[in-house]
Order: C-alpha cells, then sequence, then structure tokens
C-alpha cells in the first residue's frame, strides 16, 4: 500500500491500517458489533512520506445501509449505489459519541458496498468511480414533440 491509513471509531478506537487488504476484516468486525458507527479513514502519509488532509468518512453497522463521505481533497458527495433507493428515514450512526442523523440520500449504500469503496480507497487513495459520488443522475433530453 503507497498510503497508510489511521482507522479511528467512536469510543476512542485507533487501529493503524499498514496494508490495504486490512481494512475489509476491520470494517467486518465493527459492522458485526450492530451499533452503527462513523469510521474514519484517514491518510497519514503518501508514497513520498508527505502528510496528507484527506481520508474517508464512513457509515458502518446498520444492517442494510451505510455511507461512504471523502473529505480532504478531491471534495465529493456521499456515495450513491446505482439501483440503491432511499431509505424511508435518517439513520443514526454515532460519530465521536454522538448519535448523528444522516439524511436517507445520505445512506444510499449497502454494507458490502462500503467495505468494497474502503479497500479501493486504502489501495489507490482516491474515490472509485464504482460509485456515484453525490453528483445528481444525468437528465435526458426529451425529444422534441
Amino acid at each position: 500500500m503507497s498510503v497508510q491509513y489511521l482507522a479511528t471509531w467512536a469510543g476512542g478506537h485507533r487501529y493503524d491500517l499498514d496494508r490495504a487488504e486490512d481494512v475489509v476484516p476491520l470494517l467486518v468486525s465493527i459492522h458485526e458489533c450492530h451499533k452503527p458507527v462513523v469510521v474514519t479513514l484517514e491518510a497519514r502519509v503518501d508514497a513520498c512520506g508527505l502528510r496528507v488532509t484527506r481520508g474517508l468518512h464512513l457509515g458502518v453497522g446498520h444492517e442494510k445501509r451505510g455511507f461512504a463521505f471523502p473529505y480532504g481533497c478531491p471534495a465529493t458527495g456521499y456515495a450513491i449505489q446505482r439501483g440503491v433507493r432511499p431509505w424511508h428515514r435518517d439513520l443514526r450512526f454515532c460519530f465521536d459519541g454522538t448519535p448523528t442523523p444522516f439524511h436517507p440520500a445520505e445512506t444510499r449504500i449497502t454494507p458490502e458496498q462500503v467495505w468494497a469503496l474502503a479497500l479501493s480507497y486504502t489501495a489507490t487513495g482516491r474515490p472509485t468511480e464504482a460509485v456515484d459520488w453525490g453528483r445528481p443522475p444525468t437528465r435526458r433530453k426529451r425529444p422534441a414533440a
């Protein structure tokens, strides 16, 4: 892995990720506690050893939904998994010890997609194009009548 990450979540938990493939078992173990929390993957240093300030906030622990939101550069919106409709109400994920509501439009990915996004992100250092990142769907032009 060219970029090292620090994973943090509620209760002061911290875990250093030295290999990209370590992120999925970590997220699965947090998910299996069935307590929705925000896990932050913070990039520590880049391939040249320089400190960076970017990362990914992940909603983990809800049985059917999660979220992903990159911060730093490049800035995007919440991940939207194609074909996943908004949840019927806000979902609460514990962020730094505080239950925080997330709007249905922000939780439009499955837990499995959260894990895939995290693996791709830690391996490449950037958001994957496997999902839409808060961009509205492309509108099709109506044919002229």
